[in-house]
């Protein structure tokens, strides 16, 4: 394999976040040559790379119509793309959570709220009593997400009003378990599991995200919460270089929160050395394949 491969990122992680940066190494190791690309950058010829690996696109959210763009441009292209396009299209809206749902999957339960749509009061009106978490149904980092009782009915409706000018909303029970046992992320890589973490909120907060103060640290997870990740994973119609499942804690079990397929961090740092191997040697199998 004579061409480089190019891991997509954003402007403002050119060089790829510092967690990332160890993969070239491995992958020089293997005599392998990487190197980071922009995504949007419009002088890119991507049919010369041997592969493309979605990484830290995390401005995605905010370009979604471009980035799609991008996205089909790749397969008309016939390149190699891990995660795969189908594979990304699918993820990038939590919608996706409805589909795991259909075939079994334990999900956190959720009201969905299209974008724009005229029934709000209505929707809010029938929640039952409870803290609820309010997000859009595409972002990252914990962006536009909220915490909000259900008796304070005025600010619900101003918050998923304004969410739904631009997007559908996702409307969850806020999980109290969190705030103790935090929530766990599983990654697999080509199907393996490789290393889990748990990330819990800062005080007086409810959001794990680290640019919000949250806290990430190694764990074993319990057999069960593997038990579900792996099968939760063995129920996708979609193929994966690298995965990472989030489990919330729900009362006294878990549920999926997430299943992160396009551009997930996969905490290499809290993988004791060995995960940047692991994610390399996937890597070349499945170009191999």
């Amino acid at each position: 394999m004579n061409d480089p491969i190019a891991f997509a990122t954003s402007d403002e992680y050119p060089n790829l976040p510092a967690d990332d940066q160890p993969l070239f190494e491995q992958l020089l190791a293997k005599g392998l040559a990487a190197t980071p690309v922009i995504w949007s950058s419009p002088d890119v010829n991507w049919a010369d790379f041997a592969a493309i690996v979605i990484r830290s696109t995390w401005d995605y959210q905010y370009r979604l119509n471009e980035f799609r763009q991008w996205l089909h441009k790749l397969k008309q292209l016939n390149v190699k793309v891990w995660n795969p396009v189908d594979t990304l299209l699918w993820n990038l809206d939590k919608r996706y959570l409805q589909d795991l749902e259909s075939r079994g999957v334990p999900v956190v339960p959720t009201t969905w709220v299209r974008q724009n749509a005229n029934d709000i009061l209505s929707t809010v009106g029938n929640l039952s009593r409870g803290d609820y978490v309010i997000k859009p149904a595409v972002a990252a980092g914990a962006r536009e997400t909220h915490r909000i009782a259900s008796s304070n009915q005025q600010l619900l409706i101003e918050v998923i009003t304004r969410i739904a000018k631009d997007s559908d909303v996702m409307i969850q029970p806020f999980c109290h378990e969190i705030l103790i046992r935090g929530e766990l992320s599983l990654i697999f890589f080509h199907g393996s599991f490789s290393h889990a973490v748990v990330k819990t909120p800062k005080k007086n907060d409810f959001r794990i995200n680290e640019r919000h103060g949250g806290q990430t640290n190694t764990t074993k997870p319990p057999p069960e919460a593997l038990s579900l990740a792996r099968s939760t994973l063995q129920k996708l119609n979609h193929s994966y270089l690298y995965a990472r499942v989030d489990l919330v804690p729900f009362n006294g079990s878990y549920r999926i929160g997430e299943v992160e397929l396009t551009e997930p961090s996969l905490f290499f740092m809290h993988s004791n050395g060995t995960g940047p191997q692991r994610f390399i040697e996937a890597l070349i199998q499945t170009l191999d394949e």
